[in-house]
């Protein structure tokens, strides 16, 4: 037996348990509405077999199906796809288009057509119709692509590699940029307006990722500048990888194993998108993603080799310290369990539509807007190349231009040395003596500084530009402010530090002879020099190491999500067809020799979809009981409604209006009753709201049963 085998026999297992532990009254009355009259004595396994043999008929499964609407097929492919399903679940997927009550009544009525069945707190789909409705219940149910009836041409803003570095230059030239809460101060946002041609709403999501993420710190100042080495690992990320990461950061600060989750998922359902699905549609969509998330390795995720092999390692390591402290759960689940999973879903398509992940595609034959990815998404997934184009230009006037074509980790260097001027088709700098005065306190030298320039640039660097850099290099060596731990040795040891590999490069400047400033930012970073030096004749002096951080942000697989993207499924049959079903049904039940009470009890089966054919319409299957007593009969009303408290089926009282002299009725359930010397009180929960009244049984005019689901709990 295969493991699919041996599932489908468990939930075959499951359902006859759900029938087994149902009680008395509800179990006889799912039986005599299939089998028909039950005879003594009773066998709860037997009869349950009975059951599984009708359902094991084609024709019967055929029928079940062919019976059902739209909406029933919908709530069906929730509970089939959506795992622990609940009432109160399958009502938060589809919120907006059922009430709960509503939602509720059709779930017992979808019970009670043997379609579903409840196994503990969960709802399954019943195991008998698996293949029957395999091919009606699917996920393009409940989320489907649209057709566009209007394509919308305009292109919009979008995020790029030339936007992060014009974002990174911008927050280096001006720290001091925001407000205490977060939002940006009068006279930046007037700056970001004038230099940024989207606006601030992108830029402030920009803003808010990077601090979340923290490639953006705040300073004892309380600017901001950039974490350079951080941002350098955020660069190494391929670039579809990059934009999935701002895009959820931009709402909040997660845990790690969150912003992968949710990274990942929303370039899932990008790259499943083909025509183009509508807002409730794609959140939908991300909710069904979310149901078959699971942890990929990263080793496979791009087949990469050598450092980005290395990051990947790095990235796997801390997954697994992320296993060992018990967050093996799915990161959605909590959410899932609290509510806020849709609101969630719904702020991270906002996000990714104001990035530019997103676009108006076009709208449908209803007018409503259709969203597909950016084109070229799947592309975007592939590391950053090693052979990169020329895009930077750069005049005599020291102006420079900046081109598409580059990935950010061969653009990050520029973001110390140039300053932003505007940001629009194409993105304009300058160079001047305060950019690459910035860019000498990152630790770049003159040299370093022409490297980079000349590597980008796609012509020869100005003669003036060089002779600028070394006056300004000149400027700025004139004086020097340090800060960081004095190192002094004796003259012979000088060779010992000089030459040692682990702590020469940390020699910032040499003050005087055997007299050294070190890289160190406090005594624990210090501290670790010795150890790493292998020189124990000195006290410990070391800056701390500075990780690449690419751990921080995991390389992780993304897939196309299987039956997203799909059209939506018709159903077996039409209104029509079904109608006329019905119609026949109650035309034989109108020819039919019977009682009031047994017509009014096959009617009401034939209303909720419960008689598959006319071997069902037996007066024998129904159970009989007096449902309706009025006037003198004191004792009959009251049976009714103490029958109706056990069963927990809802009433009919009529009473005279006390406002008019006609009569009324109300309807509900009655929760029980009370005795008094001369009379008997019901309480009862009104039909349609939570109020509960009392009613005098000796004053009503008549009390009535009104046929209800056996299946309400």
């Amino acid at each position: 037996m295969t493991g699919e085998q041996a599932r489908h026999a468990q939930r075959i297992v499951e359902w006859r348990e759900s029938l087994a532990t149902m009680g008395d009254a509800q179990f006889f009355e799912l039986i005599r509405m299939y089998l028909g009259e039950l005879k003594s004595p009773f066998n709860k396994q037997n009869l349950i077999e009975e059951l599984s043999s009708f359902l094991r008929k084609p024709d019967n499964k055929r029928k079940i199906a062919e019976l059902l609407s739209e909406s029933d097929i919908e709530v069906v492919s929730a509970v089939k796809f959506i795992s622990e399903a609940t009432p109160r679940k399958i009502a938060d997927f589809f919120c907006g288009k059922f009430t709960f009550s509503k939602l509720y009544e059709r779930i017992l009525n979808l019970e009670e057509r043997l379609v579903l069945y409840k196994h503990g707190d969960f709802l399954f789909v019943n195991p008998h119709l698996d293949e029957t409705l395999s091919t009606i219940a699917t996920k393009s149910v409940l989320a489907w692509e649209s057709c566009v009836e209007k394509e919308n041409t305009k292109e919009g803003f979008r995020l790029s590699p030339e936007l992060l570095l014009a974002f990174a230059a911008f927050v280096s030239e001006n720290g001091d940029i925001c407000k205490a809460d977060g939002s940006f101060k009068k006279r930046a946002a007037a700056d970001i307006e004038a230099r940024f041609q989207c606006g601030q709403a992108p830029i402030k999501r920009l803003k808010d990722a990077f601090e979340n993420m923290s490639i953006l710190v705040t300073n004892s100042s309380g600017s901001l500048s950039v974490d350079m080495p951080r941002f350098r690992s955020f660069a190494h990320l391929p670039e579809a990888l990059q934009y999935a990461y701002i895009a959820v950061s931009s709402l909040g600060r997660f845990s790690r194993r969150m912003l992968v989750q949710q990274a990942k998922l929303l370039i899932e359902v990008l790259l499943s998108v083909r025509t183009g699905f509508t807002k409730e549609n794609m959140i939908r969509t991300m909710y069904l993603a979310t149901e078959n998330t699971r942890r990929d390795g990263g080793e496979e995720a791009f087949g990469a080799t050598g450092r980005f092999a290395s990051i990947l390692q790095r990235a796997r390591k801390t997954e697994a310290e992320a296993e060992s402290d018990g967050q093996k759960e799915n990161a959605f689940d909590e959410m899932k369990r609290t509510g806020c999973v849709f609101s969630s879903f719904e702020r991270l398509f906002d996000s990714a539509l104001e990035l530019g992940l997103l676009r108006i595609r076009g709208i449908d034959c209803d007018k409503n807007d259709i969203f597909a990815p950016i084109s070229g998404i799947g592309d975007l997934l592939t590391p950053p190349s090693g052979t990169e184009r020329k895009v930077l230009s750069i005049d005599a006037a020291f102006s420079a231009m900046v081109f598409p074509g580059r990935p950010l980790i061969a653009l990050i260097d520029l973001a110390n040395i140039l300053e932003l001027r505007k940001f629009d088709t194409a993105v304009s700098f300058e160079i001047t003596k305060k950019s690459v005065t910035r860019a000498f306190n990152a630790g770049m030298t003159e040299e370093k500084i022409s490297e980079v320039l000349s590597d980008a640039c796609m012509h020869e660097l100005p003669q003036n530009i060089a002779v600028s850099l070394d006056d300004w290099r000149n400027s700025f060596s004139s004086v020097s402010l340090f800060r960081g731990y004095v190192l002094r040795v004796s003259e012979e040891k000088i060779p010992l530090v000089t030459k040692n590999p682990a702590l020469a490069p940390l020699i910032a400047e040499t003050l005087a002879p055997g007299i050294f400033l070190i890289n160190a930012e406090s005594d624990a970073q210090a501290a670790r020099l010795i150890a790493e030096s292998g020189l124990d004749f000195i006290g410990k002096v070391r800056t701390a190491e500075k990780s690449d951080g690419a751990a921080e942000f995991p390389v992780f697989r993304a897939r196309m999500i299987e039956g997203c993207g799909e059209k939506k499924c018709g159903n077996i049959t039409s209104v029509e067809e079904r109608k006329a079903h019905f119609d026949k049904m109650r035309e034989i039940l109108d020819s039919m020799d019977i009682t009031k009470e047994e017509r009014e009890c096959l009617l009401f089966r034939i209303n909720r979809k419960i008689v598959l054919d006319e071997s069902q319409l037996k007066a024998e299957s129904v159970k009989f009981a007096k449902i309706e007593a009025g006037g003198m009969d004191f004792t009959g009303k009251v049976h009714i409604i103490e029958q109706a408290v056990t069963d927990k089926c809802p009433i009919e009282i009529t009473f005279a209006s006390e406002e008019s002299s006609g009569v009324e009725s109300v309807s509900g359930i009655p929760s029980g009753t009370e005795k008094s010397d001369d009379d008997v009180r019901v309480s009862m929960r009104i039909s349609g709201s939570d109020d509960i009244r009392t009613f005098s049984i000796s004053q009503a005019t008549k009390v009535r049963r009104i046929y209800d689901t056996a299946f309400r709990r």
